[in-house]
């Protein structure tokens, strides 16, 4: 790679020092320096809040609330007919916890836009997270029968809890 990218000045130093292989990924020696070591270095920390930016949450959101809507009438339309109804209600809760969480994950996104407050970052985080693991968790138990699975979605709840207090204790922090 040359030493300028089109339409940018000179590349940082970690750019320099570390090559990407796909550009505008992040740079799996640093994550694996993190993960191993404990270092997070500026171009570390650079790289990962670019992923994490309450605009990426905004559209995540969005993305998550249109899946809730899909998954709602995917379960509505077809699976009323092949599940059972203990299966279904466990789909219709994850459902449901998408649906409402995306809702919250727009507005802790915009909350974090006109306040740049750390609280409301965390919180995107966790709430993120725990979107995923426990409705996720919970419409694949229903869908698979995996009983496992039910034992998982306990770590999301606690995810989502924890997201919740993140946010009232960043609202506290600018009141």
């Amino acid at each position: 790679m040359s030493g300028k990218r089109f339409g940018m000045g000179e590349k940082s130093a970690c750019e320099k020092d570390w090559e990407l292989p796909v550009r505008g990924s992040i740079s799996f020696r640093l994550l694996l320096r993190f993960l191993l070591y404990g270092q997070e270095t500026g171009c570390f920390r650079t790289e990962m809040n670019s992923m994490s930016t309450p605009r990426s949450s905004l559209i995540l959101a969005a993305l998550l609330g249109a899946l809730g809507v899909a998954a709602g009438a995917f379960g509505s339309h077809i699976l009323s007919d092949v599940l059972s109804p203990k299966d279904l209600s466990t789909y219709s809760t994850g459902i449901s916890y998408l649906q409402w969480h995306a809702v919250y994950l727009l507005a802790l996104s915009w909350m974090n836009h006109t306040h740049d407050n750390v609280w409301f970052a965390w919180a995107r985080r966790c709430g993120l997270g725990g979107i995923l693991i426990f409705s996720g968790s919970l419409m694949a138990l229903a869908l698979t029968g995996i009983s496992i699975l039910g034992a998982i979605a306990p770590i999301g709840g606690t995810m989502l809890i924890a997201s919740w207090l993140l946010t009232a204790w960043g609202t506290k922090q600018i009141a």
